[in-house]
């Protein structure tokens, strides 16, 4: 059953998520800035070659700085195995994983 999760609950989760994956991370969203608990989760996570992280984010093509920070952008680069793509008519937030799925403020655990 699908539940509404809020702004705190949501980034919870989302660590959640990204430290329960085996072997793949998917974060959708037409704007992304990181919480610091959210980048340690991911460069803890992403360290292991056997992870992939695919982040697609859009909406300003005017500028794209306001969908993905020059810093975030940075932190990405970073990281090994990561595929960052552009949507310019992205709206839609999706966060998943092999385990869990989270779509817009509603929440569905998968496989467990």
């Amino acid at each position: 059953m699908a539940e509404f999760i809020t702004e705190d609950r949501l980034n919870t989760e989302l660590i959640q998520l990204i430290y329960n994956a085996q072997e793949q991370i998917i974060l959708i969203s037409p704007y992304i800035k990181l919480h610091e608990k959210i980048k340690v989760a991911l460069n803890s996570k992403l360290r292991d070659p056997a992870v992939s992280l695919i982040v697609v984010f859009g909406k300003n093509e005017d500028n794209l700085e306001k969908s993905l920070g020059r810093q975030d952008l940075d932190f990405f680069k970073t990281l090994p195995n990561v595929i960052l793509l552009y949507n310019h008519r992205l709206h839609a937030k999706y966060y998943a994983s092999e385990v869990s799925v989270y779509a817009s403020n509603e929440a569905v655990q998968i496989f467990g």
